[in-house]
């Protein structure tokens, strides 16, 4: 049996990163109070200022929650 450190950190104790919401466009301009077509004109490549976004195949997705996006 393999025993732990006695001065290493319990696993309740470490902290655990936050779990981020993963929402498509539609979702995100509800929340954000904005039209659809305004959150996908600033994921096109073309776009001055993009929102971070995820890519899935051919599906853009974003984590809702995110520091990026939040920002």
């Amino acid at each position: 049996m393999i025993e732990s450190a006695p001065d290493a950190p319990a696993l309740s104790a470490v902290p655990h990163p936050v779990p981020f919401e993963v929402i498509d466009s539609g979702e995100l301009a509800k929340r954000l109070c904005l039209p659809e077509s305004w959150v996908r004109g600033r994921v096109r490549v073309r776009s001055e200022d993009p929102i971070p976004h995820i890519k899935i195949g051919r599906y853009i997705r974003f984590e809702w929650g995110s520091y990026e996006l939040l920002v």
